[in-house]
């Protein structure tokens, strides 16, 4: 879903604003099979495929854009634009069992901690604030300077109590060591530039 809005109030000058949305959902189910039978009845509920080792999980997305934007010209050909924006996504996981020991190891009945029903969310936000302002030096040639601030903060479940570096894997040997990175962070950026522009 998109919404734009402009505005005109006089010659030479412009406002606008927009709106954007986007929803979206993943829904999958499994069943594992029993760890205590590899072969047998190929069908759900058979001595392989039990009825309590069923699993779901479902994934789902949203995004919101916001941006404003206000460009105007002034003293002769001089030219203003000042433009800001924001950018938020986040996306929830929730799943669901019959039997938390089946869906995980395919042994209904097994002891474990309680599992929950969800993951945190995952979230990231995008601020961004830009501004340029052209000046003609003469007939044919412009010099523009331009300016951008991004803020970006992320949050990620995946990296949530883990440390930077190489930790032991679990992998019969064919793997033996797992290199985790550090993961998404929040971080802030300005970069400013200026640019010329010269007509033929």
């Amino acid at each position: 879903m998109n919404l734009d809005l402009g505005w005109s109030p006089s010659d030479g000058t412009t406002a606008y604003g927009y709106y954007s949305f986007e929803h979206s959902r993943i829904a999958q189910a499994n069943v594992n099979d029993s760890s205590a039978n590899i072969s047998g009845s190929p069908y759900y509920g058979g001595n392989v495929y039990l009825t309590q080792d069923a699993w779901n999980a479902t994934s789902k997305d949203r995004s919101n854009v916001l941006g404003l934007g206000f460009k105007t010209s002034f003293a002769g050909k001089n030219v203003l634009d000042l433009a800001y924006s924001l950018t938020s996504t986040s996306t929830d996981i929730t799943y669901g069992y019959l039997d938390a020991g089946g869906a995980l190891l395919g042994t209904p009945g097994a002891a474990l901690p309680d599992l929950g029903n969800a993951f945190p969310d995952m979230t990231y936000r995008l601020h961004s604030l830009q501004g340029s302002l052209l000046v003609p030096v003469s007939s044919k040639l412009s010099l523009r300077f331009i300016t951008r601030y991004d803020q970006v903060a992320i949050k990620d479940w995946h990296y949530t109590g883990l440390t930077a570096g190489a930790v032991p894997s679990n992998t019969g040997g064919l793997l033996p060591i797992t290199y985790i990175d550090r993961g998404p962070s929040d971080y802030h950026s300005i970069v400013v530039g200026v640019f010329v522009q010269n007509q033929l």
